[in-house]
Formats: C-alpha cells, structure tokens, sequence
C-alpha cells in the first residue's frame, strides 16, 4: 500500500504509538472488514480493554469544542464494577462469547512512500485472530442500575458512559516503523486487544438519587473521536470511586 500523503508528512520520527494513531484504522478496516476502533496503547495498564469495560469522557470545555478537539477519554474498569454494593452481584456480571477464533491465521500489513530522497515505512504483522463480545440478547442493559455519583465533581459525565461492547484481539504480532535507517518496534504478545466497538450508555436517575441505564445506541467507530488519557493517572480516582472496583480480581479489579 503506499502510504498516504498525509501520514508521510506528519510522521518525522520512527515512532510506532505515532504510526498506529494514524494509520491504525485503516489497517484494522483491513484486518477485521470492517470499521473498529484502535486501542490507544498496547499495554493494558494504560488501557484495560476488554468486553464490557467502561470508558469516561471528560467534559469538552469551550476552547476545545471551538478548535474541535477530540473529548478527553479514559478507560476505567468493567459496568458490573459500576453496581451499587446493594445489588446481588453474582446476577450482574455478562457473559463473553466467542464469536471467532483463528489462531492459525497471519495478517500483513505494509504502507511505505518515498519523496525527496526519504524513505518511511510502516510494517504490520498479527498472528491469530479472534472475536470476542458481551451476550447482550439474553442480558439487557435497560434499566440496569449504575453508581456513578461521585464521579460528579471530578470532570467527567457521569450520566453518558461509552461500554466495550466487542474485542478484536491477536495472538501476537509485531509493528515496525522505519525512516530510512532509522527504526521503532513493538512486539505484540499474549493475547492482546487491537481493537474494539462500543456502545454509548445514557443514564437517568430516580427520586431517590439511584441512577440506571435509560438509553442505548451502538457507536460508529467511523466517527468516534478521543483524545486517550493513560489510566494510570487515574488509580486513585478509580480505587474510591467505583464501588466493586476490587471485587472480581485481576479480569475486573485493579487489585494492585
């Protein structure tokens, strides 16, 4: 593929996480068929993906809704982390499903452009392939109660959550960056999330202060914006705020 003008000219370094912000959809177009959204990094302390995680927007202040910046976004923990202590938890965890599985599989993926004598390419290899979703036909989001009350004052929309709703992941793969001589690499291991959909969540909330899921509508990863902020900036944050944040161990928790 030769790589896109636009990418050539912004990319002046052999920088991967640089190189997979730019050109990351259009590979995951190719890999899955279909428009899914990148994950933002590769490690997983930054940004736990997997079904059923939830992820908070910042509000958009005036200056960045003017120069149409991206909201602020981070990823927290799973919705059933999200539950009043009072509930039955064993009933609010949703089950994942597989939905694909092809271990044996490899795709490749090269973009590469010279002008003026430079040369920059952008090598991509996943081995394995596979499809993982929440089992939203028989468990349904409506009315479902969710404690985000002390997220009040810290920022972040509390009654609009994004949720993981489906997981692209590989086996292992590997992205190399090279300008010329120079080059930047990561190798991708141990079953890890590429990419992912999601679903917006709207909350509403009783007389009583209980607030529950009032509204949901799938997500076009086509148009989805964010400008990702590393979750380990928030530990705090997420430790006393979110209710069973420990609960469920390391799939669920940061027990750390």
């Amino acid at each position: 593929m030769l790589m896109p003008k636009k990418v050539f000219d912004k990319l002046q370094l052999a920088d991967v996480q640089l190189s997979w912000r730019l050109i990351g959809d259009e590979v995951l177009k190719r890999f899955t068929g279909e428009y899914v959204t990148p994950v933002p990094s590769f490690q997983t302390s930054k940004c736990p993906c997997g079904p059923g995680y939830v992820i908070l927007s910042k509000f958009r202040s005036f200056k960045r809704w003017l120069r149409k910046e991206p909201p602020r976004r981070v990823f927290t923990e799973c919705l059933w982390d999200f539950q009043p202590l009072s509930n039955n938890n064993s009933e609010q965890m949703i089950p994942v499903t597989t939905v694909c599985d092809r271990p044996a599989s490899t795709f490749r993926f090269v973009a590469s452009r010279t002008r003026k004598n430079k040369t920059k390419t952008i090598k991509i290899t996943f081995h394995g392939k596979k499809i993982t979703e929440l089992d939203l036909h028989k468990h349904k989001l409506q009315k479902r109660r969710v404690a985000t009350l002390l997220f009040d004052d810290t920022g972040f929309d509390s009654f609009s959550l994004h949720m993981v709703n489906k997981v692209f992941s590989i086996d292992r793969g590997r992205i190399e960056v090279w300008l010329d001589n120079d080059v930047d690499f990561v190798d991708i291991l141990d079953q890890s999330p590429v990419g992912f959909k999601m679903c917006h969540l709207w909350l509403d909330e009783t007389n009583e202060g209980d607030r529950f899921i009032d509204g949901i509508s799938n997500v076009k990863s086509k148009n989805f914006k964010a400008a990702w902020l590393n979750r380990e900036n928030y530990k705090q944050i997420l430790r006393n705020f979110i209710p069973n944040q420990r609960k469920y161990g390391g799939e669920a928790g940061d027990i750390n």
